[in-house]
């Protein structure tokens, strides 16, 4: 595996987000945030965990495998009419992403490992928007 900075694989993981059709990342790092003044709606947050692997053998002097938590995070507005067709419509956006992370398509996962790992979902408080969290893991090298 080739080497792979962290803001690389974040650009890289908001790339393929965003070929679902209406999303954006947030303004805010790692969170889309509910705040009234903004538009939320298709808005989400990569938040990067990162660890060494506990079960690869680093090669002295030239490269660590890294792994990552991945959490992906988009909110969806529930309007008060049609809350039942947006949480479905919620259910389906989150079947897009993880398929736009797990194709192994170009060069997307030439030098990345991708595993996806947990889906939830929260009504927030009000009962207006629908936060999706969406995690997976991702291994790759680093050179030292």
């Amino acid at each position: 595996m080739a080497s792979v900075t962290y803001s690389e694989l974040h650009s890289r993981i908001a790339a393929r987000v965003e070929t679902v059709s209406g999303f954006k990342e947030a303004i805010r790092p790692m969170s889309p945030v509910v705040d009234p003044n903004t538009v939320g709606d298709k808005r989400y947050g990569i938040e990067l965990t990162t660890s060494n692997s506990a079960n690869y053998r680093d090669k002295a002097g030239s490269s660590a495998r890294i792994e990552h938590v991945v959490t992906i995070r988009f909110l969806r507005r529930l309007p008060p009419k049609g809350q039942n067709t947006r949480y479905l419509d919620a259910l389906d956006n989150e079947v897009s992403i993880i398929r736009a992370l797990m194709v192994q398509s170009g060069t997307w996962q030439q030098d990345i490992r991708v595993l996806y790992s947990t889906s939830g979902r929260e009504v927030l408080t009000g009962g207006e928007w629908l936060l999706s969290t969406i995690t997976f893991n991702i291994a790759h090298d680093l050179e030292l």
